[in-house]
């Protein structure tokens, strides 16, 4: 079923960029200036609905969701606008309208799942101890595929903790924690990016108005994204710290990394300079040098943004007490040995 996917997915990009190099060369040639208008009509119509009408047939036998089909749409009107000609766009702006009720229906759709996910977020016992973790189980309940799950979970995330995100209390189910952002200067570094973000966008997005409005819109449009991400990010690596309790140890690198490793799992704590290489060992840093290794005795998993999943037989990370935390830790270590 994998393989089936990929294979669609590359035939399906393969058939998009054609179209879409199709349409370049066609405006661009001697012919179009010679009808402009019918080619301009003729071109509207295969990126705006052939396109994503291919698109669905591409993916209906697949686990993609159906509803994907409307971003694909929307994409392109985008693209359809930026290679057609503005004089003959008068058949674009007819199918732009279509947009409104669309984006109607899937905001109330999405108003309606999030109502219901937050109730039951709410009704989640652990949803005060970590948001994005509670949130990606409630969204397992409601959503079927888990890539959409991890998905919606990464960018509901990010605008939360963005957002919801200012306050001091962090979220843990124990009394001691463990920071990982003090040493290496990390909200120094991320106040640089924002100052650069908030400066450098609007000088940039006049600029490109002069070249295509269209791309002018998606430079800005993903430069407020960046903001709100690395706001996002900030914000819950200050709510997210590291901490253990008497089963699990819980590393938490902002919304960028989780893993959730069994105290009975861990064969050894290290200080260390330099994190050992190979693909059994996993970094789970911010930025800098990494300065504690935690050995396993079996494979454990760590998610990463969007669903991204890495196995490891040994963690690395950066704590600002490591001391603290590697003398913590074995001490309750020697209790769960002692106990079991």
């Amino acid at each position: 079923m994998t393989h089936s996917i990929n294979y669609r997915f590359i035939y399906g990009l393969g058939f998009a960029a054609s179209i879409i190099l199709a349409s370049l060369l066609i405006v661009n040639s001697t012919a179009f200036q010679y009808n402009e208008r019918f080619l301009s009509i003729v071109l509207t119509f295969d990126l705006t609905v052939f396109l994503p009408l291919a698109y669905f047939f591409l993916i209906r036998k697949t686990a993609v969701p159906k509803f994907s089909v409307i971003p694909i749409f929307i994409l392109s009107i985008v693209l359809a606008s930026a290679i057609i000609p503005v004089k003959h766009q008068g058949v674009l702006d007819i199918i732009k309208y279509l947009i409104t009720p669309i984006e109607l229906f899937v905001f109330g759709f999405v108003a309606y799942k999030i109502h219901k996910i937050y109730k039951d977020h709410k009704l989640s016992q652990h949803s005060r101890f970590d948001f994005s973790e509670s949130l990606r189980k409630v969204l397992t309940q409601h959503i079927k595929y888990s890539s959409v799950t991890h998905v919606f979970t990464t960018e509901i995330s990010i605008f939360y903790y963005a957002l919801y995100g200012w306050g001091k209390k962090k979220e843990i189910d124990s009394r001691a924690y463990f920071t990982y952002h003090k040493d290496c200067g990390y909200f120094q570094i991320i106040g640089v990016f924002v100052f650069l973000i908030i400066t450098e966008t609007f000088a940039l997005h006049l600029a490109l108005s002069h070249w295509n409005f269209v791309f002018a819109w998606i430079f800005t449009g993903l430069s407020i994204y960046g903001l709100f991400f690395l706001i996002g990010d900030s914000n819950a690596v200050k709510k997210r710290p590291i901490y253990f309790d008497e089963q699990y140890l819980y590393l938490r690198i902002g919304i960028r990394w989780f893993s959730k490793i069994p105290l009975k799992e861990i064969e050894s704590i290290e200080l260390i300079t330099r994190a050992p290489e190979g693909k059994e060992n996993a970094n789970l840093i911010l930025i800098g040098s990494q300065n504690i290794l935690i050995k396993c005795a079996s494979e454990q998993n760590a998610m990463g943004y969007y669903g991204i999943s890495r196995s490891f037989k040994s963690v690395s990370i950066a704590i600002d007490d490591k001391k603290n935390l590697k003398n913590s830790l074995e001490l309750e270590l020697k209790k769960a040995h002692d106990n079991g």
